[in-house]
């Protein structure tokens, strides 16, 4: 898995890095990558889980959040991770030609290494991945074997 940063370059919802995760991950973290015909028969509160993203959560709540992810993965299991190189909190307007701001929060790479350190993980390669001017630190980290 090392190396695969190109497969997700300019996005970290792109179809590519979903197809890692639904392979590598836990089925709760794969179900967010399901396309939406696999999700049909379900409840209607199911259809749509929660997908927590961590760039757009306070700084203090972060850790808690990766400490929760880890605990979704199985003994063995992958957690690919997309989060900002640079320490960044603030707003972009007009996000993506719209007319709303987006807000975002996000922590440098060492600290995202070692929250996930903290959570029990094994880092086990770390890229960066360009966006424009900057970009991204992208983590895979697993859960020990059991």
């Amino acid at each position: 898995m090392p190396g695969t940063a190109n497969a997700v370059r300019g996005s970290p919802l792109c179809t590519d890095a979903c197809r890692v995760r639904r392979r590598f991950s836990t089925s709760a973290a794969a179900a967010a990558c399901r396309p939406p015909s696999a999700h049909r028969g379900l409840p209607p509160r199911r259809r749509h889980p929660r997908r927590p993203a961590l760039i757009h959560l306070p700084l203090p709540e972060q850790p808690r959040l990766i400490g929760r992810i880890a605990t979704w993965l199985r003994p063995g299991g992958w957690l690919l991770a997309t989060v900002g190189d640079s320490a960044w909190t603030g707003t972009e307007d007009n996000w993506l030609g719209g007319p709303a701001a987006m807000w975002w929060s996000h922590a440098d790479a060492s600290t995202y290494r070692s929250w996930l350190r903290e959570a029990g993980l094994l880092v086990t390669a770390e890229d960066f991945v360009p966006e424009g001017a900057s970009g991204h630190a992208l983590f895979w980290a697993r859960r020990p074997p059991a």
